[in-house]
């Protein structure tokens, strides 16, 4: 392939994943509908435990043979990717306990002070970044 056509996809490439970043953080709304789907109790945070709670509710819609772990095939079914880092010990499929370890590294990124407890402001800003849930 020629270096200017190398160049044009680079640049492409770029445009395209700056223009979904900007698009996210214009519009909020999915932000805040996620955010307050986990907030179980309404109180304005998400508490570790809120977030383990969502956590096994996706886990368990994701693993449709109910064996206890997300192997490939029931893993291209997670729209969000938010399963997808779990997978530590890269045999191809995720245990609860690999799903539990993601989640809880999401929790305490998104605490930005580390009050134990993530409110709306902490996760808008970590959401566009990691978490597309």
């Amino acid at each position: 392939m020629k270096l200017g056509k190398r160049v044009i996809m680079f640049f492409g490439f770029i445009l395209f994943i700056f223009s979904n970043v900007f698009a996210q953080q214009i519009n909020p709304q999915p932000v805040k509908e996620q955010f307050k789907s986990i907030d179980e109790n309404n109180d304005k945070f998400i508490s570790s435990n809120e977030l383990q709670a969502y956590q096994a509710k996706k886990f368990n819609e994701l693993d449709k043979d109910k064996n206890g772990i997300i192997d490939k095939d029931e893993l291209k079914d997670d729209k969000s990717k938010i399963f997808g880092k779990a997978d530590k010990n890269n045999d191809n499929q995720i245990s609860q306990k690999e799903a539990f370890k993601q989640f809880n590294d999401y929790f305490n990124s998104m605490d930005a002070n580390g009050d134990k407890k993530v409110t709306e402001d902490e996760f808008e800003e970590y959401w566009p970044i990691n978490l597309r849930l």
